[in-house]
C-alpha cells in the first residue's frame, strides 16, 4: 500500500506574538498592576475598571502563564486532545492510539470534549494554552460561522485531526475521504446498483463536504447524473441530539424507500446514522446495500451487505504524533497537510 499523500501549501505561516500585560493595561488605560489584580482576582478595582480590564482580556485574547517563573524552554510533557465526544466509535479508538502514543513519549495526554461547539474548543484552547500543554491535537468543532478560528493564532503547536477546519491555514492529518466515497460507489456499482441513495449529517463542513462530493463525482465517473430526490443530509448526530437524529433519519429513509424507483443502497457518512439504518432495515426487512465510512464493533452481524471504507487509527495518530514532535522541536513553518489511504471491506449477513 502507497505511504501517506503529503501536500504542502505556499502560505506561510507567521504568527504574531502574543499579548502582553502592558498591551492589556494600554487598551483599558490603567496600570499593569491593576490588571494583575484582576487577574489574579484581588479586590480593589472599581467595577466599571474592572469591566474595561475584562473586555481587554478577551479583545486581545491574552492568557495568563500559569507557570512563568518555569525555566524558559523547559516542557510540561503534556499533549492534549480535543474531540466531539467520547462515546463515539470512531474517536474512542483515535484517543486510545494517542494515549499510548503519549506514554511512549514520556507526556500525559489529556482528552477534552468539545461537543462539536467552536466556542468550547476556542476556550479549550485558551485555557491549555495558559497551562504550557506542549501541543494539541484537535478535531475541529463547527459552528465558526464568523471564521474566529482562522484570525486567531493558537501560539503553540497545534495539529487538527480528520477534518479541515474552514478557512484556517493550519497542520491536518486526515484520512482521503474523497478517493474512499469513490471506491464506495465503484463497489456499489460493479454490484450492479444505479439508484444510490446519500444519507448524512452536515456537509457544509469538512469531512460531509468531501464525502458528498466523492458521491457525486462518483455517479458522475460511471455516467449518472445524482438524483436530489435521494439525498437526504443535515441529520443531527451530536451526542445530545442522538434522539432527533434517530428520528428524522428513519423519516428519511422511509421516504426514500415509499419512492417509485426507492434506491437499493445507500450510503451513509456518520456511525449514529448508520446504527438507526441498519436496525430500520432489519426491522422493515429492506434488502438495501449500505455503504459507511465507519466499522462498527462486530460488522458480521449486519442485517444487510455492508461496504466499509475505513482508515486506520493507529496510522492516523502516528502521523499526527510525528507532525507534532517536529512542530515543538522546529517551531512554525508551512502548514502541511497529509491525506492517509483507506481500504474497503465488503460484509455480508450471516
Amino acid at each position: 500500500m502507497p505511504g501517506p499523500a503529503l501536500t504542502t501549501s505556499t502560505a506561510p505561516v507567521s504568527a504574531p506574538p502574543p499579548p502582553t500585560l502592558r498591551d492589556v493595561a494600554e487598551m483599558a488605560g490603567v496600570s499593569m498592576s491593576t490588571v494583575s489584580r484582576v487577574l489574579t482576582g484581588k479586590p480593589g478595582v472599581a467595577p466599571a475598571t474592572r469591566t474595561r480590564i475584562e473586555g481587554a482580556l478577551r479583545t486581545l485574547d491574552y492568557v495568563s502563564n500559569l507557570s512563568a517563573r518555569s525555566l524558559r524552554g523547559a516542557r510540561s510533557m503534556t499533549y492534549a486532545l480535543l474531540v466531539d465526544d467520547l462515546s463515539s466509535g470512531f474517536f474512542s479508538p483515535l484517543a486510545e492510539a494517542l494515549t499510548h502514543i503519549a506514554l511512549d513519549d514520556g507526556c500525559t495526554l489529556l482528552i477534552v470534549t468539545t461537543q462539536k461547539a467552536y466556542a468550547r474548543e476556542r476556550d479549550i484552547i485558551s485555557t491549555m494554552r495558559s497551562r504550557q500543554v506542549d501541543g494539541l491535537f484537535v478535531v475541529a468543532a463547527s459552528n465558526d460561522e464568523a471564521g474566529d478560528r482562522a484570525r486567531r493564532a493558537p501560539n503553540l503547536p497545534v495539529v487538527y485531526l480528520e477534518r479541515f477546519p474552514p478557512g484556517a491555514d493550519v497542520d491536518v492529518v486526515t484520512f482521503d475521504y474523497h478517493r474512499a466515497g469513490l471506491a464506495q460507489i465503484d463497489a456499489l456499482w460493479d454490484r450492479g446498483h444505479r439508484r444510490i441513495a446519500f444519507v448524512g449529517g452536515t456537509v457544509t463542513e469538512d469531512p460531509g463536504l468531501r464525502r458528498l462530493a466523492a458521491y457525486r463525482d462518483g455517479l458522475r465517473a460511471h455516467g449518472l447524473e445524482p438524483d436530489q430526490k435521494l439525498v437526504s443530509v443535515h441529520h443531527e448526530t451530536g451526542v445530545d441530539d442522538r434522539a432527533t437524529g434517530d428520528a428524522s433519519v428513519r423519516s428519511a429513509l422511509e421516504g426514500l424507500m415509499a419512492l417509485p424507483s426507492p434506491p437499493t443502497a445507500v450510503v451513509v457518512t456518520v456511525g449514529p446514522l448508520l446504527r438507526t439504518i441498519l436496525a430500520l432495515c432489519a426491522e422493515q426487512g429492506w434488502e438495501l446495500w449500505v455503504a459507511s465510512y465507519e466499522l462498527f464493533d462486530i460488522p458480521v452481524l449486519t442485517p444487510v451487505p455492508l461496504v466499509v471504507t475505513h482508515g486506520d487509527f493507529d496510522e492516523l495518530a502516528r502521523t499526527a504524533a510525528s507532525m507534532l514532535r517536529s512542530r515543538i522541536e522546529q517551531g512554525p513553518g508551512e502548514p502541511r497537510t497529509v491525506l492517509l489511504e483507506t481500504r474497503t471491506e465488503v460484509f455480508l449477513p450471516l
